[in-house]
């Protein structure tokens, strides 16, 4: 029972690594690392499954391996929860363009063109936020959101980039179009009052 214990308590503390792991180096490589992570976590859950399997073939008592089984499934979940938030949370769809030749005009452009057609808009981006849009103008890609359902008495300008802009900076492809004069303005309006809160994040904001 003591080994198992000890076993168990290894299991967690390796999963916890992996998650810590994947949400700090996603911060720049979001999408292979959180994939990894998903795999590695997909592997193990199945093994978890075939042990199972074993068991219930010779008659034994599955309660343990049952929630191993559970809790690799909500490890999974949050994996998923990750890699969402680290895609969605910069406003954050991370076209790949070449700038070698390119205006910040034409980047931005294109920036807004890909990072439209990634995703089907409206997005719910969680419970309260929505994103409608992104469109460009001149060197700007602007994502448009409405705010609803929330309170937003303490809601300003400053509160709403200080959410975001660690993000935006901290992102290898956002940080490559700022340095090329691309610059990223984010507008909210909440729907019940019809309030605006708006800020540009350019290159020297990071």
């Amino acid at each position: 029972m003591k080994k198992n214990k000890i076993r168990a308590a290894g299991s967690r503390a390796l999963n916890i690594i992996v998650v810590l792991v994947s949400f700090g180096l996603g911060r720049t490589y979001p999408i292979p690392v959180c994939i990894f992570a998903a795999m590695y976590f997909a592997v193990i859950l199945g093994i978890a499954i075939n042990k199972r399997s074993t068991i219930q073939s010779h008659g034994g008592d599955t309660t343990a391996v049952r929630g191993e089984i559970k809790g690799y499934v909500v490890w999974m979940v949050v994996i998923a929860a990750i890699l969402g938030y680290q895609i969605w949370s910069v406003g954050g769809f991370k076209p790949s363009i070449n700038s070698s030749s390119q205006s910040p005009q034409d980047l931005a452009s294109q920036g807004a063109r890909e990072a439209k057609s990634s995703t089907t808009l409206p997005y719910q981006l969680d419970s309260v936020t929505t994103l409608n849009d992104i469109t460009s103008e001149g060197n700007i890609i602007q994502y448009h959101y409405t705010i609803h359902d929330a309170d937003t008495s303490n809601l300003s300008n400053d509160s709403l980039e200080a959410s975001i802009k660690p993000n935006v900076c901290a992102n290898t492809s956002t940080k490559q179009l700022l340095a090329d004069g691309v610059n990223m303005q984010y507008l909210y309006t909440v729907k019940e009052t019809n309030a605006q809160y708006s800020f540009t994040i350019a290159h020297d904001n990071c």
